[in-house]
């Protein structure tokens, strides 16, 4: 015999609490369900807030999205109503949605302007007040969120190099360029400028540049050639095309370097991974009175070689150079240092000297495998 049958047992006002079992006989066989009844509870909900990082005083909309969510991870639907205010300070605008619907969401925009002029706003907060209702229980949670700055400076500007310039050589600088919300500032267009600030006679260097996609430049300029410059100072501007807008600075004063004997050696950048086994071309840039035009000059190298915390060193005669006679010596030189180590893990740290006379000069470089 098959079949199904439906019933039902109200329960009084103030039943007992706990596991109650319904026995079910039928042609002799006994069969049982247990269930459980308890204090029904409200689900809980939280209100999330996602405002926008910051807001740039030209902006031309304000973004910004509401969503309701059960403790338990599902989205809760529900009705937003939302004032808007900069810092308490005005008479706050108000926006609302009847039902957002399943997903519990909703995305908020409205002009900027609607937070005042620019030359109104002076470093100031937004300010959401905010008030979600679930729909099917009317009850309602309140959240506010009011960290969001609205500026007027469009992005920070850090130079980062040595202290110190070696008259004659390139001096090798990195500029990075943020957002306020700290993301690189991609692409925008630097202008940067090296000038005499201590010493007699005129240097100027002025060249724009522009930022990759991780907001970063590197930048070099070849210092002067000069004992009576003792002091550059080197700036990067950054001008929005609205001028109303301040321009944004950053500035790094850079010192002479000295050298007993007037000359100076500078090795040039390396990457920072190579391979093993292989020739590591390292390039020298040096300059050298007039005084020893007629000089040979010779490198030597101590070539320093990190192994798993154990240090080995290398040492070596890389070349010998001769010089015709003018009056501002520079060159460079491409060395070929070989190497063979484990490849596990190779800090490697390059002491590279050039003997000139009574005197000698000396650079040194590290980079990590």
């Amino acid at each position: 015999m098959e079949g199904m049958v439906d019933l039902a047992m109200q329960l009084s006002g103030e039943p007992v609490l706990g596991n109650w079992t319904i026995h079910v006989i039928l042609d002799g066989k006994r069969t049982t369900q247990t269930f459980e009844i308890d204090e029904y509870v409200l689900p809980k909900f939280d209100v999330l807030i996602t405002p926008p990082s910051y807001i740039f005083a030209l902006d031309e909309t304000v973004e910004f999205s509401v969503c309701g969510l059960y403790t338990y991870g599902q989205p809760v639907r529900g009705s937003i109503a939302v004032n808007v205010s900069l810092g308490r300070t005005e008479i706050p605008q108000a926006f609302s949605v009847e039902d957002t619907g399943d997903d519990g969401c909703h995305t908020f925009d409205f002009p900027r302007r609607h937070l005042g002029r620019v030359n109104s706003i002076q470093s100031r907060y937004l300010i959401l007040d905010v008030e979600f209702t679930e729909i099917v229980t009317g009850i309602a949670r309140t959240e506010t969120h009011g960290s969001t700055k609205i500026t007027k400076i469009p992005l920070t500007l850090d130079t980062v190099g040595r202290n110190g310039f070696k008259p004659g050589l390139p001096y090798r600088f990195q500029i990075l360029a943020k957002l306020p919300n700290s993301r690189p500032a991609s692409f925008v267009s630097l202008t940067v400028t090296a000038l005499k600030s201590k010493g007699m006679g005129h240097f100027s260097f002025e060249e724009t540049y522009t930022t990759d996609q991780d907001g970063r430049v590197n930048a070099e300029f070849r210092a002067p050639f000069d004992p009576y410059i003792t002091e550059l100072k080197l700036e990067v501007t950054y001008r929005h095309p609205y001028s109303h807008i301040p321009p944004v600075r950053s500035s790094k004063y850079i010192d002479a370097w000295y050298s007993p004997s007037g000359s100076f050696l500078v090795i040039r950048p390396l990457t920072s991974v190579y391979p093993v086994d292989e020739n590591l071309d390292v390039e020298v840039e040096f300059t050298i009175p007039e005084s020893d035009a007629d000089t040979i000059l010779e490198f030597s190298y101590i070539l320093s070689v990190i192994v798993l915390a154990m240090t080995k060193l290398f040492y070596g005669m890389l070349c010998k150079v001769s010089w015709p006679d003018f009056s501002i010596l520079a060159g460079s030189e491409r060395l070929h240092l070989a190497f063979e180590e484990d490849p596990a893990r190779i800090e490697l740290s390059v002491q590279l000297t050039l003997h000139i006379l009574q005197g000698r000069i000396q650079d040194f470089l590290t980079r990590g495998r």
